[in-house]
This record gives structure tokens, C-alpha cells and sequence, in this order.
């Protein structure tokens, strides 16, 4: 799922960039299975009599006809501009309901059905969080992957270089400094520690007990997740960032919580939720997160950059 929700933020990214240049991905192929999918793109000018190759070799994700009018075309700033934001957000309820209107009206321009959206109740929220957090440390796997990337120790040359640091994460600086001698232990010592400390349980109350963001929960409406193949998660993800690219014009920012949609109790809570407008329908949910205006600035993370020749 979030390899192809990924990889379809990607390519609407890129759709969005060639649009800069009068061009478009015409054709998306999916190859491959699993975690080794690759994709094949087809790019071609927009224009009266521009036509693509319309080659074969996988499963074919044509744009033909799918673009919709958002009320204007997405720039290449708005998806650098674009930021997540970890630190305080203001509920600002309104905007956010003339988003996801337009959304539901406009941007469903990959999906083969509407997406299914609710915004949660802050108890549902609390619940659902208290149930998931365990979430974001499983599996090892991605969480040392999620180790590499963090970087919290501002002595440390990569600081400077790539990652989420300390200040995107808004984490205080001593705190950091004591988190990142848990990091460089490794994920055993991390766990251990958590695990000895309780400190996950401990710190949700400071995050849940602040005047909440809105909180929203995206579906596709299929009884399993099984049921939905490497092209849809593709579609979804194009879809994604256009709602996300959306609520930046309202001047809104996300937080994404993945570990909502990756539990099973949190999920089942979270599809509890969506039946409450749709009392016999099935859910998987995809994309779980916090969206209000935010507070003050947004630090930013470095980013590794390609030096020219």
C-alpha cells in the first residue's frame, strides 16, 4: 500500500512538472510484484494531434481524459512549497470542509471510484492513537530504515545534510540529544528503553490534550485490502497529493499517523467512523492525518541535492 501510494505522489509530481513544459505522463505502467514493482512512463506533448506511443508490457494507467479542473493547474512551486507540519496546528474547520468539497468534486482524476473521507471525532482520535502506537515501531525493518533517517544529534555532519531533524520533528533539544544516543544504540536499545519506560504511553496525553487539529481519514471502498492492486495504491497516491496540493491553497498543512490505518484496531475504529455516512459499506483506509493552519513557521529538513557537472 504506501509503496504504491508513494510512488503515485511521485508520479503526480512529475505529471505536474512536465505540465511546466507542455507535456504530460500520457501512460503509467506497473511491472514487477511486491516491494520489486517498477514503473514505465510514457510522456508526451500536450497539443492539438500530440498522441503517445501506447507501447504494452504491463498494466496501462492512461491520463487520457482524466485531468480535471481544480479551479487552476497545479504549479511546480506549489509541490515544493508544499510542507508537513509536526508542530502545532490550528483547527480551521471551514476551510478544510471547502477542500475536501472540491476534492470530491473536482480531483477525482486517477480513481476508479470516489475515495471515501470522514473527519474523526477527537475521543475516536485518542483511542484509535493509544491502540496504534506500538504501530511506528514494527516492523524492525522499517523502523531501522526510519533510524537511518533521523537525525537528531546536531553535531553530527548529516545533520546538515539530509533526514528529519530534531526541529522538523519538533522534538526539544535535550530531549533530542538523549534520543539520539537511543538511536545510535540501534533498535534494540531503543525498543528496550521504551519498552522499560513506558515513554510512548507517556507522551500521547501532550500531544492529544492541545486544542486538536481536524482529523480526516481517506478510503478506498473495497472489503480488503488484498482486493486492491499495485495500479490502484498508483491512482490513490496521484489522488493523494492532488488533496494535499488542495488544502495548501486553503492554507492548511498535514501530519500525517500511518500507524492509524496500519493496526487492526485502529482501522476497525477508523471504518467505524466512515459507516456513519455509509452504514453498509467497506472500507480500507490509506491515508490517516492531522490538518490545520499552522502555528508559526515550518522548520524544513536538508535534502541531498544533484550537483551538476
Amino acid at each position: 500500500m504506501d509503496l504504491g501510494l508513494s510512488l503515485g505522489c511521485w508520479v503526480e509530481a512529475a505529471n505536474i512538472a512536465l505540465g511546466a513544459t507542455s507535456a504530460c505522463i500520457e501512460d503509467v505502467r506497473v511491472l514487477g510484484e511486491e516491494h520489486g514493482i517498477w514503473l514505465e512512463l510514457d510522456v508526451a506533448e500536450v497539443g492539438p494531434g500530440a498522441s503517445g506511443s501506447g507501447s504494452s508490457g504491463g498494466p496501462t494507467l492512461s491520463a487520457s481524459n482524466l485531468e480535471t479542473d481544480s479551479g487552476a493547474s497545479f504549479k511546480p512551486a506549489e509541490v515544493l512549497d508544499r510542507q508537513v507540519d509536526r508542530g502545532k496546528l490550528l483547527p480551521r474547520t471551514d476551510r478544510l470542509e471547502e477542500a475536501l468539497t472540491q476534492f470530491a468534486k473536482t480531483n477525482f482524476a486517477y480513481t476508479s471510484d470516489p475515495i471515501a473521507s470522514a473527519q474523526i471525532p477527537e475521543a475516536t482520535w485518542s483511542a484509535a492513537s493509544r491502540y496504534a502506537q506500538a504501530a511506528a515501531l514494527s516492523p524492525r525493518e522499517a523502523l531501522d530504515e526510519t533510524l537511518k533517517w533521523l537525525r537528531l544529534d546536531d553535531t553530527d555532519p548529516r545533520y546538515y545534510q539530509d533526514g528529519l531533524t530534531a526541529e522538523t520533528l519538533r522534538i526539544p533539544r535535550a530531549v533530542a540529544r538523549t534520543g539520539a544516543r537511543l538511536v545510535k544504540g540501534g533498535s534494540d536499545t531503543l525498543l528496550n528503553a521504551v519498552s522499560r519506560t513506558g515513554v510512548w504511553s507517556t507522551m500521547l496525553p501532550t500531544f492529544t490534550s492541545r486544542r486538536a487539529p481536524d482529523r480526516v481519514v481517506l478510503a478506498l471502498h473495497r472489503d480488503h485490502a488484498s482486493q486492491v492492486s499495485a495500479e490502484e495504491w498508483l491512482q490513490a497516491g496521484r489522488d493523494l497529493l492532488r488533496l494535499w496540493l488542495i488544502l495548501a491553497r486553503h492554507g492548511l498543512r498535514v501530519a500525517v499517523e500511518s500507524q492509524l490505518k496500519d493496526t487492526p484496531l485502529s482501522a476497525a475504529m477508523l471504518c467505524d467512523v466512515l459507516r456513519r455516512t455509509d452504514p453498509h459499506g467497506s472500507f480500507v483506509p490509506f491515508a490517516v492525518f492531522s490538518v490545520g493552519e499552522s502555528a508559526g513557521e515550518v522548520p524544513k529538513s536538508h535534502r541531498l541535492v544533484e550537483q551538476e557537472s
